[in-house]
């Protein structure tokens, strides 16, 4: 779950078919399975490899139905650390995933 309230401008470091790696210092430290970059929620598959790099998994779903797909290293791009159970909302909700299955997309 989201709040849909942006944390931190991050830079696009690299970008392949299958992953994305954003370098954003206040996410990476408290990265917890997810993120949502530009909207977009997306799982963490590492962070181990510069300290405030992270890297997560882009579907061929997930570029289809997003602008993800256009995205190029040095893009800055908003980021957003997953709600923690007891967080303050200060906003909304937002609960997204592309579903690769069905091709349907939650909200």
């Amino acid at each position: 779950m989201f709040t849909g309230h942006i944390q931190e401008a991050g830079t696009v470091v690299a970008v392949g078919q299958a992953r994305i790696a954003v370098r954003a210092s206040e996410i990476a430290a408290s990265a917890l399975g997810s993120i949502c970059l530009n909207g977009v929620g997306l799982s963490v598959v590492r962070t181990e490899h510069e300290a405030d790099v992270l890297e997560a998994r882009l579907t061929a779903e997930t570029r289809r139905r997003s602008t993800l797909d256009q995205i190029q290293p040095g893009t800055r791009v908003s980021v957003e650390g997953p709600l923690a159970l007891g967080a303050p909302l200060g906003g909304h909700l937002v609960q997204g995933a592309v579903d690769a299955a069905t091709g349907s997309r939650w909200r």
